[in-house]
């Protein structure tokens, strides 16, 4: 499968893992989702991250197939990362590509 359709296949897994979160997220009590609030976050940013093309685009090609073989659990994959890495940042585009590639 070439690059383009991989990135088209990244972002349709993540619109579904993020929904699918969320969904489960919105099933929980008012304290269970403060609890989460990190890890809300986290899918969040990282969602709207990854299911823009243009920042696909800055990133390896072994983080493009990475992300394309984690299919629906690339961002459950990539929060586990973030757990481990206490440099990471999500507060800007140049951290997070840092982040998929240390990742990845």
């Amino acid at each position: 499968m070439g690059l383009a359709n991989k990135i088209k296949q990244i972002i349709k897994n993540a619109h579904a893992e993020y929904e699918l979160f969320r969904d489960g997220q919105l099933q929980g009590t008012i304290e269970e989702v403060f609890a989460n609030s990190f890890k809300i976050n986290f899918y969040s940013v990282i969602c709207s991250f990854i299911t823009d093309k243009e920042n696909l685009k800055m990133l390896e090609t072994k983080s493009i197939n990475a992300l394309f073989n984690w299919r629906e659990d690339a961002i459950f994959q990539l929060s586990d990362h973030f757990m481990l890495n206490e440099d990471a940042t999500i507060h800007t585009p140049g951290g997070i590509v840092e982040f998929i590639e240390w990742s990845t």
